[in-house]
């Protein structure tokens, strides 16, 4: 960033006292007064790391052990790893994945790419080779940080350089604890691939600016304080993390927390009592339900006071519970990855009404209505398609909602084939891929069915090659399958032994006649 840039040590806020304010003022160009930068110059990593001084972030594995970094110590290692990729060769908007668990490498590797002025590329520790190699491939990956068993069970001979997370500080130590970034507005930043309507991975860019474009939503729902300690429960490998588990926080100063490893409640709750937690942020209900389930077992649980929710809707009977178990009403974000926007939530001032199950009004700017198939309007109440227009265009979901006679929203759940489980969206194309990969596999067609506890379920209909036999053996050989190969949250949950797969009369798999 261009040594003009000083750093701040208060917190710059938009000042906003109540949603009326709000809905009549505010412009989202006021986003630019909350950082040091403008359009011309502006770093993510600046913005959110090296202007800030203090506890940073906090890691709580499921071992029960603990980890806390500053800001000055992350800002230190980011440079000097984006002096390392300078020497690697990498040029301005070559691609950056890295691929570990929440620990201090993956913030290192992770801002320092942005820094330096590559694009990073997130991935989620849950993917398995199949899922890592289509991110890789697509993204020209010039560089991957990740583990060496990772590196051994992975094709990375479309990546030019391997960086092994136990080596990546000591290849750094020698490099300067400084570096000047030449970022604009309108460089990429970084690159979230989601699973879209196709079902396959989408990648879907952010610039330096759209970081600091949605640095008000900190504050106009959740009320972001200097004296905040935030939590989340979601992967930094997917977008809730990424948001709400860095840049959110980061970018107002405030310490942040990730869980790494697999989700235990018990020790989730421990972390709230060891790191003073007060707001959770980007859990999805599937994590805030185990968390109060496991709370009605305490005698004395800690309590926070603010909850941001996100990834799926939020039943009102949870909604209640989250809020009498936990202390706080839990806010919702809704919004879709593929236009780069939230689209409505929660706003966090005192003449705001909470409505239990709603996923809140629109953004300042944003205009939602509900449509039919042929994007008409529909009366309040009656249930179609989510739309959105930002600008001068509308946007279609593929989400089901309406909206009550106070302006309210709600979603009912996804029309086409993605599905959403435990607040992963998980594109049935994937899944199918890599059953067929299976010496056993003739055809593979996968749907999402309801579940209680995680919203949908995977569910793999399997039409068998000649000479094999369903057994109970081969479902559980099937799963592991899938969770080694494509990702630990992908598998099919039920796998169900058919004749035939169902196809469309261009050869497609019939998702629709799976479904009935």
């Amino acid at each position: 960033m261009n040594s003009s840039m000083a750093s701040v040590s208060t917190m710059q806020k938009l000042g906003y006292e109540t949603y009326a304010e709000v809905k009549e003022q505010f412009s989202w160009s006021e986003s630019w007064g909350l950082v040091d930068g403008n359009q011309n110059s502006v770093n993510a990593t600046h913005e959110c790391i090296d202007r800030h001084t203090g506890v940073a972030y906090r890691i709580k594995s499921d071992d029960g052990s603990s980890e806390e970094y500053t800001f000055e110590a992350i800002s230190r290692e980011a440079a000097r790893f984006a002096h390392h990729l300078d020497e690697l060769g990498i040029n301005e908007g070559d691609s950056v994945a890295v691929m570990l668990n929440p620990s201090f490498e993956f913030v290192v590797a992770f801002f320092g790419a942005m820094k330096q002025g590559a694009v990073a590329v997130p991935c989620s520790e849950l993917f398995g080779p199949q899922g890592l190699e289509a991110r890789l491939e697509d993204a020209d990956t010039e560089v991957l940080v990740t583990s060496d068993s990772v590196i051994e069970s992975t094709d990375t001979s479309t990546v030019t350089h391997l960086i092994e997370q136990r080596n990546l500080l000591t290849q750094i130590t020698d490099y300067p604890k400084a570096y000047e970034a030449t970022t604009e507005g309108q460089d990429e930043a970084w690159v979230l691939y989601t699973s879209g309507t196709t079902g396959r991975p989408t990648p879907v860019p952010f610039h330096h600016e759209s970081i600091v474009l949605m640095a008000p939503t900190m504050e106009l729902v959740l009320d972001i304080r200097k004296d905040d300690s935030w939590f989340t429960t979601s992967s930094p490998g997917f977008g809730a993390g990424i948001w709400y588990g860095l840049f959110g926080p980061f970018l107002y100063g405030v310490p942040s927390g990730h869980f790494s490893g697999q989700f235990d409640s018990q020790i989730v709750l421990e972390a709230f009592d060891e790191f003073n937690v007060n707001t959770i942020a980007g859990a999805v209900p599937t994590a805030l339900r185990k968390l109060v389930n496991k709370c009605n077992e305490m005698v004395d649980p800690p309590g926070v006071e603010k909850i941001l929710y996100t990834g799926e809707p939020m039943d009102e009977r949870l909604s209640r519970e989250v809020t009498k178990i936990l202390g706080a009403y839990p806010q919702s974000v809704y919004g879709v990855t593929e236009i780069r926007s939230q689209i409505t939530f929660d706003y966090g001032y005192p003449d705001y009404e909470f409505r239990h199950g709603s996923i809140g009004k629109p953004l300042p700017g944003i205009e939602v209505k509900i449509v039919d198939e042929d994007h008409n309007e529909l009366p309040l109440g009656e249930l179609g398609h989510i739309a959105a227009r930002r600008g001068n265009k509308w946007y279609y979901t593929k989400d089901q909602g309406y909206q009550d006679e106070d302006g309210y929203f709600y979603a009912a759940g996804r029309t086409d084939d993605t599905i959403i489980s435990s607040g992963y969206t998980i594109g049935p194309q994937e899944v199918e891929d890599t059953l067929r990969t299976h010496e056993t596999v003739e055809e593979a067609g996968v749907i999402g069915v309801p579940d209680e506890v995680r919203g949908q379920l995977v569910k793999a209909y399997i039409e068998l090659k000649d000479g094999n036999k369903p057994s109970q053996d081969l479902k559980e050989e099937l799963q592991e399958y899938v969770k080694k190969e494509l990702g630990k949250y992908e598998y099919p949950r039920d796998i169900e032994f058919i004749s035939t797969i169902p196809r469309t009369p261009d050869g497609k798999v019939q998702r629709v006649d799976l479904r009935s």
